[in-house]
């Protein structure tokens, strides 16, 4: 996967602060954190992310991983759509509440996955 999931977490919550700042909605900003998300939900998809490590380890949560990724390409779309025309700041801002929301539940989500697979009962 190349970079921790530490630390690309750490770098998706420093792009979403920024995105809250109106100052920082450049379309340049806005095309980079738009590719840092794709990134970032490939990373977690792909070969060795977490996602697809978990449908391994854990079958029996494929409905809730299954809803991840469902929710992965809600936000991408809204992300494309970020891309087209002027900036659009409530929309920027509506994807990146979306996506700390996200975050959150797939934080716990993680945290029941690394459970169960080091020996705990689901």
């Amino acid at each position: 996967m190349g970079r921790s999931v530490k630390a690309q977490a750490q770098e998706i919550r420093l792009a979403m602060q920024r995105m809250r700042s109106s100052e920082a909605l450049t379309a340049d900003a806005v095309n980079a954190f738009v590719d840092m998300v794709r990134r970032h939900f490939a990373a977690e998809e792909g070969p060795g992310g977490w996602l697809y490590e978990a449908d391994r380890d854990t079958p029996h949560l494929a409905d809730r991983l299954d809803a991840f990724r469902e929710d992965h390409a809600g936000m991408l779309a809204m992300a494309d759509a970020l891309l087209v025309g002027p900036i659009n700041a409530d929309a920027v801002r509506a994807l990146v509440d979306r996506l700390e929301e996200h975050e959150r539940h797939e934080g716990e989500l993680m945290a029941r996955v690394l459970y169960e697979e080091f020996g705990g009962r689901g």
